[in-house]
This record gives C-alpha cells, sequence and structure tokens, in this order.
C-alpha cells in the first residue's frame, strides 16, 4: 500500500466525512490494497452506539476546522488513526512526533528531529525543518516551507508559502489564523486573522473563513 497506517490498534478502519475529496480518495486506496476500512457521513458516525465506536479507529481528513473539531469533540473516541505517504522523506521519522488522526500525503520532507506534528492535522507535500511545532487541527497545502516557527492551533496555511524564523526567536503564529497562498511569513503573527505575508488583512480566522 502507498501509506503506513500510524497508531494502528488493529480495528476496522473508519473514514469519517463522505462528502469530502480526502476521505472518498483513501477509503478506495485502503480497499483496493487489502485493508478492511469503511466511509461514513459525520451524522452518522455521531448518532452511533459505545459498542460501535469501541469496534472502530477513526480518520477524518476534513479540512474545515471547525467541523472536524466539532467531530473530534462529539465523537469521545480515543482510537484515531494516522497515515503517512510512504514517498514522504522522513529522515527522523518516529511514531511520537506524529499526533493521531494527521495525514501526510505526497512528498513530505521533515529534516529536523525537534519537529512534532500533533493531532487532527492535514500536511500536503510540505517541507518542514529546523524545530517546526504545528499545533493541533493544522492544515499546510503543498509546496509550503516552515522553518523556526511554532504553528498555532487551527491555522491554515494555503499554497506555497514560504514561513522562516530565526533560529534565536521562538516566532509564532496566533491559534486559528488563515496564511493566504503565496505569502512569505517572518514575523510573530500576534492575533488572529488572515494574513498576507506579515499583513493582518483582517479579523477572520480560519474558524470564521475557510480558505482550503
Amino acid at each position: 500500500m502507498q501509506f503506513d497506517i500510524i497508531h494502528d490498534k488493529g480495528l476496522l478502519c473508519c473514514f469519517i466525512g463522505n462528502k469530502g475529496y480526502t476521505n472518498g480518495e483513501l477509503h478506495k486506496h485502503f480497499n483496493l490494497n487489502g485493508v478492511d476500512a469503511e466511509l461514513v457521513s459525520v451524522e452518522y458516525a455521531l448518532s452511533q452506539s459505545t459498542e460501535w465506536l469501541e469496534q472502530r479507529q477513526f480518520f477524518c481528513g476534513l479540512s474545515d476546522v471547525k467541523l472536524k473539531q466539532h467531530v473530534v469533540a462529539e465523537l469521545k473516541s480515543h482510537n484515531w488513526f494516522s497515515i503517512v505517504d510512504k514517498s514522504s522523506t522522513l529522515p527522523f521519522y518516529s511514531v511520537e512526533s506524529i499526533g493521531y488522526n494527521s495525514l501526510m500525503l505526497g512528498v513530505n520532507t521533515v529534516l529536523d528531529s525537534n519537529t512534532v506534528i500533533g493531532n487532527h492535522c492535514l500536511l500536503f507535500g510540505v517541507f518542514l525543518s529546523h524545530a517546526v511545532t504545528l499545533g493541533d487541527h493544522t492544515v499546510v497545502a503543498p509546496f509550503t516551507y516552515i522553518s523556526f516557527y511554532t504553528i498555532g492551533v487551527g491555522v491554515c496555511i494555503g499554497t506555497g508559502v514560504s514561513i522562516i524564523g530565526r533560529s534565536n526567536a521562538n516566532n509564532r503564529i496566533s491559534e486559528y489564523s488563515n496564511i493566504t497562498a503565496h505569502s512569505r511569513v517572518s514575523k510573530d503573527l500576534i492575533k488572529t486573522g488572515t494574513y498576507h505575508n506579515n499583513r493582518l488583512l483582517n479579523s477572520e480566522g480560519s474558524l470564521d473563513r475557510h480558505i482550503l
């Protein structure tokens, strides 16, 4: 199979969210490669019994931060698995560095053993180096480079973004911010909102405005 299953509990793999492209394609790929998996709607998953939940391990690839947080909070399950594309380059790869219900799709590169990827994150062809921390529910679009930064919870980063901090500073991006495509970020972004480069465009964050 093209993917490694991380935090695998050996249970039936259940993809939550049958309207999203990512869930649908992953579900199809798993079944074609001999992994028993099912695809259900958010509404169906949240209406099931405790017994049903205990028989499954879950993945939710929705990029809508607000909706995914709702799913995670309401499902009340500890059985989340993560998915790592085998084409990713992870010289310092370890299970402990990748959270639960996170996806690394495409050619992602991690070049530092201090890099931490949180829970419920989506990474699509991203380059991470030099002590990068991605908070829970972070979504990063393709062709993005991040170095020497702490990315807050629920931050959404558009395509082709460069986020480069300094080795002697704790650079960070405030939780639930949006970074628009092709931005160049080099400063602390301390207020939640939508940014282009280092400039705050408005106060709408990822819970207000879905940019991906």
